[in-house]
């Protein structure tokens, strides 16, 4: 998944949902009635606790004041579609190093047959030095055929990315409280992870010469690979010229800076990153791309389980009520008052009591009761 964004404080985030299909793992998931501002609050939340303690965490990326934005133009009366991203990465040590076939001797035996051509040079006019020249050249082709492997570091980043589509509606919402406005969501999200390799440049400059000298000629090998995706050769790169070359570039340095610009040539689109790590996978002595594909894979179901759990919790939240029939108070500044109803306060209610009924002997008829004379007032 690109991580390609703008700059000056912009977000970093800019795939799509095609990008995010192209994925190695893929989730799709359909949601109503969720409020984006809460929904993405949560997908936070669980990305960063997904995973145990004993698990390097993910570093999240996505921010809901940047990445959670409503497209004006969309945007009707109390309706707006919106767009949410969310990204988190994790960096840790791959299961395995690359083994690189290369000449271990390479600039040595190089260098020694090269020394022995020119003394072949000068023995023309000499016998010892034509067989001192040509023992010399045969002896440094020999070390410079020589080939070995070696194991080269490499490093995991597992990403993890979350694209949320969707269209907001505000309505009323009758509370104990009164009216109360809630912002509600139809939303499409997309949960997408992949697995990449890369060599960490800061350990190049530790690998042995001829190891750097076969790492700085695979480069244009690997650089071609990106380019035309297609497959590379796992022949030795090195070739006689390429091993004199390495006499000028002792410094570990150089090879580090081309390590470093053609990983950050892979990191431009989707597809060369994908590419470069089955480069990189193919050179491992066991292949356990599959058990790294299937951690992310755990990952992404873990996530997009835990938010249809949020969900259900958020829809079967009640409504917040207070104890007994006493109406909720209001404060303005540090003064308090009364809710109050057609301008005048409510009394308050009088409180229950569990008094017994007395017994009555008998109970006299209104029709058989005497009328009682009034006296007339003059």
């Amino acid at each position: 998944m690109p991580d390609a964004g703008g700059n000056d404080g912009a977000s970093p985030l800019s795939f799509t949902r095609r990008a995010l299909e192209q994925a190695a793992r893929c989730r799709e998931a359909d949601h109503e009635g969720v409020n984006p501002h809460k929904f993405y609050r949560g997908l936070r939340e669980h990305l960063v606790h997904l995973r145990g303690p004993r698990d390097p965490p993910y570093e999240v990326l996505g921010q809901r004041a940047r990445d959670l934005r409503f497209d004006p133009d969309a945007a009707g009366q109390r309706t707006g579609a919106f767009t949410a991203r969310m990204q988190a990465r994790s960096t840790t040590p791959a299961l395995g190093p690359a083994l690189l076939d290369h000449r271990p001797y390479g600039p040595q035996g190089a260098g020694l047959a090269g020394i022995g051509l020119l003394v072949v040079c000068f023995g023309l006019v000499s016998n010892p030095l034509l067989l001192l020249g040509s023992a010399l050249t045969l002896v440094g082709l020999g070390i410079f055929s020589h080939t070995d492997e070696a194991a080269i570091p490499l490093q995991r980043r597992d990403v993890v990315s979350a694209l949320v589509e969707g269209e907001a509606r505000e309505s009323m919402r009758s509370t104990p409280s009164g009216q109360r406005s809630e912002l509600s969501a139809e939303m499409g999200v997309v949960y997408a992870g992949d697995v990449f390799l890369q060599i960490p440049a800061r350990q190049v400059s530790q690998l042995p010469w001829a190891v750097r000298t076969e790492l700085a000629n695979r480069r244009s090998r690997w650089s071609r690979a990106l380019a035309d995706d297609r497959e590379t050769h796992g022949d030795v790169a090195t070739g006689f010229l390429d091993a004199l070359r390495a006499w000028t570039l002792l410094e570990g340095e150089w090879t580090r800076h081309r390590i470093e610009s053609l990983q950050r040539e892979a990191r431009g689109s989707l597809h060369r990153r994908q590419t470069y790590t089955r480069l990189l996978s193919r050179m491992r002595p066991t292949d356990v791309r599959s058990r790294e594909l299937d951690r992310i894979e755990r990952d992404l179901d873990a996530w997009a389980a835990a938010m249809d759990a949020y969900i259900a919790h958020e829809r079967e939240r009640p409504i917040p009520r207070h104890n007994g029939h006493a109406s909720p108070t209001r404060t303005d500044g540090d003064r308090r008052r009364s809710r109050t109803r057609d301008g005048h306060a409510r009394p308050p209610l009088r409180a229950r009591t569990d008094r017994p009924l007395e017994a009555v002997d008998w109970v006299q008829r209104a029709e058989a009761r005497r009328p009682t004379r009034r006296t007339k007032r003059s």
